[in-house]
């Protein structure tokens, strides 16, 4: 009886093997944070992992910082290629707990893709839908704040890449370009809505400054896919207005030549005026007419 008493106690008083600090706990939720080469600011990096939270309800886990591939840079035009950093990544993401959701890449280096006949495609993220890994680069949104000269200064291409020197406005923009590729990386595709989180960019950052939350579209999807998320998360941002955005009225310019009128914003939609009748034609317009 003693000596089961004392084996008890021993057991008892064994001191439990604890997790590493930092290590990354294998959940259903977790969405994978791996910065890629150069780290981006403490408060971008802050920015995006508070949205990311706040959207999909998951446990973000920044992991250790690692070099980019050599094998994905594109000499000719000194960029590197996304297809191969998202294999990069997937291979990462096989080393991590199999519950894990995502994994999201961070890089501060220019990234592109093949667009149509355009073999080298500068771009701001690149995701495959429920592929599981995407990848996200703040060069052309960092270099867009660079190149503003305040808003006479401005060269047109620098108001086309959306050039601002708010770095709250570069911050946010960075955010929401995470949720929409970890978007495309739950299996999701580009929304026609105007101001969803989904939207397609279009070729610019201005479209980011109207979005403004997922569209009722897109978490249906999510749902269909069996993809749990917040049904009201606090948006860590403001809702933006009809002019949302230093480029606004630039970009309204364009989607008029390229696609013709402007589509309907989901969170600011426009009234619908009454479709005013047809003019009668006048059957006096003769001089006679007038004289009596």
């Amino acid at each position: 009886m003693l000596r089961c008493f004392l084996a008890a106690a021993l057991l008892l008083s064994a001191p439990r093997a604890q997790a590493r600090p930092g290590a990354p706990r294998p959940t259903a939720d977790t969405i994978y944070i791996q910065p890629l080469g150069r780290a981006l600011a403490r408060r971008e990096l802050e920015t995006i992992t508070r949205a990311l939270a706040r959207f999909y309800g998951s446990r973000i886990v920044v992991l250790t910082r690692v070099g980019l591939p050599r094998d994905a840079f594109y000499r000719p035009r000194r960029r590197f290629r996304a297809r191969k950093l998202l294999a990069f990544l997937e291979e990462r993401k096989r080393d991590l707990p199999a519950r894990g959701r995502v994994i999201l890449g961070l890089t501060t280096a220019p990234i592109s893709t093949t667009k149509g006949r355009i073999y080298d495609w500068g771009i701001l993220g690149y995701g495959l839908i429920g592929g599981g890994a995407c990848v996200l680069s703040s060069y052309y949104v960092r270099r867009s704040s660079r190149s503003a000269r305040g808003r006479k200064g401005r060269s047109p291409a620098a108001r086309w890449s959306g050039a601002t020197k708010d770095t709250s406005r570069v911050r946010e923009r960075l955010a929401k370009i995470a949720v929409h590729e970890v978007g495309h990386a739950l299996g999701l595709s580009h929304c026609p809505s105007r101001g969803c989180l989904m939207e397609d960019a279009g070729g610019t950052v201005l479209t980011c400054d109207r979005e403004y939350d997922l569209c009722p579209r897109c978490r249906r999807k999510l749902a269909e896919l069996g993809v749990v998320i917040p049904a009201s998360p606090r948006i860590p941002w403001r809702r933006p207005g009809r002019n949302a955005g230093p480029g606004a009225a630039l970009l309204r310019r364009l989607e008029r030549r390229w696609k013709g009128k402007p589509g309907q914003d989901v969170w600011n939609p426009r009234p619908r005026s009454a479709t005013p009748p047809p003019k009668e034609k006048r059957l006096d317009s003769g001089p006679e007419s007038r004289a009596q």
